[in-house]
């Protein structure tokens, strides 16, 4: 299941990069804002298709919904960069609430 889904992940962003590409090279002035967009969100789904097994191994230690938020945060950086001191610092808070959660979990 899970090498489907990450076969999934390296192909939809590689469509978003050449769909992109695509956009850009044809109609560069009216496409600008689509086309990086798509570009950049592309990139960042081949470099999760390219760390998936380490993401596997996170999962070890925070919960499914974290690594979920903290990839759409990763999306959201991607698309709109002037927010990424707030994401970041959004992300650093879920991520020590959700090791305390954890650590407290293990502790009873």
């Amino acid at each position: 299941m899970l090498r489907y889904q990450k076969f999934v992940i390296g192909i939809v962003g590689l469509i978003m990069l050449v769909i992109g590409a695509f956009m850009y090279a044809l109609a560069p002035a009216a496409n600008v804002v689509v086309s990086a967009v798509l570009i950049r969100a592309g990139m960042l789904l081949c470099v999760v298709w390219l760390a998936f097994d380490q993401l596997q191994q996170l999962s070890k230690y925070f919960s499914t919904i974290v690594l979920t938020v903290g990839l759409g945060v990763l999306v959201l950086m991607a698309v709109k960069p002037n927010f990424s001191k707030i994401v970041l610092l959004m992300c650093a808070v879920l991520g020590v609430l959700s090791l305390a959660a954890k650590f407290l979990r293990s502790q009873r």
